[in-house]
Formats: structure tokens, C-alpha cells, sequence
């Protein structure tokens, strides 16, 4: 199993414009009347929202193997819920030394679980206090990282809120004012 930088792939802003240009698209063309359904709305704001991360790891699992001259490896997973792909979202708060891990989604994981987050750790020789000291750092490095991609899902759930009822009351306008149009000409 092979590890890789976690929050390296895609920044932040990026994710933030696609997912509001999407929904301003959809927005745009939807029927005025929907928009006085406050059940639409919440629909809305659900499809587009970035679900929190939460690392659960008293659920964590190790799975310790020998490796090739005298060395240790142990996969450490830990499970999470939320969006398995703000994994590979760059927060917008940062340090420059990202947790290396690979997410792992499969179906069948318990209620409330969307994946594993799986840390590796090797090392010759099989050092029990080495290993409790890289996953007594990694673990927290882990939820640092967690922590800054939920403070962006915060701020994009604002900005989210904010586009809906800029795109409601455009749409409103719009159509009054061509309701208003329809009445001058009759």
C-alpha cells in the first residue's frame, strides 16, 4: 500500500468556484415557484455543501507486517466520515508538512463511516516506543489537517448561503419584472 501527501491535490478555491458556479447554473434555471419552497432550499443547500470530515479514531485498526530486511510495517486506518474527497483539497490555512496517508472508501463500512484514512509507519527493528511516538505525531497532525479543510467547508457553507438567497432574489426580481412586463403590454 502505497502513501501519498493527503490535502495536496486540488486547492481550496478551486473546489469553492465549481461548486458555486454549479449551483448558480442550477439556481438559474430552476422555476420561480420553487424557490418559496423552503423544503427545495434545504435540498439545495444539502447537494451542494461540502460534508465535515471526522476522524473516529478510537475505531482505529492496525495491520502489522514484516517487511523485507528486519523491518516492521504497521497500516494504521483510521476511520472518517464526510467527504472523502476534501482529502485531496489543499485548505486555504496550511503548514507545509501534509500527513501522507491513502483514503480507502469501500461499501459495506458500519453506519455513520465513509472510509479509512491509512497511515503507514516502517521501520527496522521492532521498536514499540518508535511506533508510539510517530502515531502520538501523526495522529494529531492528521486532525490539524482535518481541522483546517472544515474551517474552509465553513466558510464555502456561508458563501454557499449567501449565493442562494442572491440567486433567489434575482430570480424573483427577474421574474416580476417580466410578470410586470406581460401586464404593460396586455
Amino acid at each position: 500500500m502505497s502513501s501519498a501527501l493527503l490535502f495536496n491535490n486540488t486547492d481550496y478555491f478551486t473546489v469553492q468556484e465549481a461548486q458555486l458556479k454549479a449551483l448558480t447554473t442550477e439556481l438559474s434555471s430552476a422555476a420561480p415557484a420553487v424557490f418559496d419552497d423552503p423544503a427545495y432550499v434545504e435540498s439545495i443547500k444539502r447537494k451542494y455543501e461540502l460534508r465535515h470530515l471526522k476522524l473516529h479514531p478510537q475505531s482505529a485498526s492496525e495491520d502489522v507486517k514484516e517487511g523485507a530486511s528486519n523491518a516492521v510495517i504497521v497500516h494504521l486506518a483510521i476511520p472518517f466520515s464526510g467527504e472523502a474527497d476534501l482529502f485531496r483539497v489543499r485548505p486555504t490555512h496550511y503548514t507545509y508538512n501534509p500527513p501522507n496517508g491513502q483514503v480507502t472508501t469501500t461499501k459495506g463500512q458500519p453506519p455513520g463511516i465513509d472510509g479509512s484514512v491509512v497511515l503507514t509507519y516502517q521501520a527496522h527493528g521492532t521498536d514499540a516506543e518508535n511506533y508510539k511516538r510517530w502515531r502520538g505525531t501523526e495522529e494529531p497532525k492528521l486532525q490539524q489537517w482535518v481541522d483546517f479543510i472544515n474551517q474552509d467547508c465553513d466558510t464555502f457553507y456561508n458563501a454557499m448561503c449567501q449565493t442562494i438567497d442572491r440567486a433567489i432574489a434575482e430570480r424573483k426580481a427577474r421574474v416580476s419584472s417580466l410578470d410586470a412586463f406581460k401586464r404593460e403590454i396586455a
